[in-house]
């Protein structure tokens, strides 16, 4: 269903798929390049200048073929995403057991990228931010938000 959608509507498929931001992007710039191509084609051809037009018109398609690009490299669900979280778990729980803090973190941004709401791993990346300490540079009760090296001044 999300395919054949995203070939109407490009990014509507990838809303469907979770990737709201993205598809409302693609959607919101398809449709407006699809609009000024029209109005520069058949609409008011002479009113607008036909650089926009050809512009608008590669802007549109170029829009298009991404969005299908992206429908297809994004997994249908969380659930078909599993095996590759699962195996960059594995390798984030082999960092941590060498206290390989940065090797342990990418593994589990990695995985995070393919599925944010996964608890186990959102839960391992507090426990590497906390075993890690504070010469890493992470607050512990904020595991994605590394500390500033520049301090708010103090409230009077």
């Amino acid at each position: 269903m999300a395919l054949i959608l995203n070939l109407v509507i490009p990014g509507a498929g990838l809303m469907l798929r979770g990737r709201y931001w993205l598809g409302f992007a693609l959607a919101m710039l398809f449709a407006l390049a699809a609009n000024v191509a029209i109005a520069g084609w058949l609409v008011a051809p002479v009113a607008i200048p036909r650089i926009y037009s050809w512009t608008a018109s590669i802007i549109a398609v170029m829009t298009w073929v991404l969005a299908q690009v992206l429908i297809v490299r994004h997994p249908s669900s969380p659930a078909d995403a599993e095996p590759a979280v699962g195996t960059l778990l594995e390798q984030a729980q082999d960092a941590m057991s060498r206290r390989d803090w940065t090797a342990a973190r990418t593994a589990i941004d990695a995985a995070l990228e393919l599925n944010q709401e996964n608890a186990e791993m959102n839960d391992l990346r507090a426990r590497v931010n906390t075993l890690a300490g504070p010469e890493s540079g992470v607050d512990p009760a904020a595991p994605n938000v590394r500390k500033s090296s520049d301090q708010a001044p103090a409230a009077d």
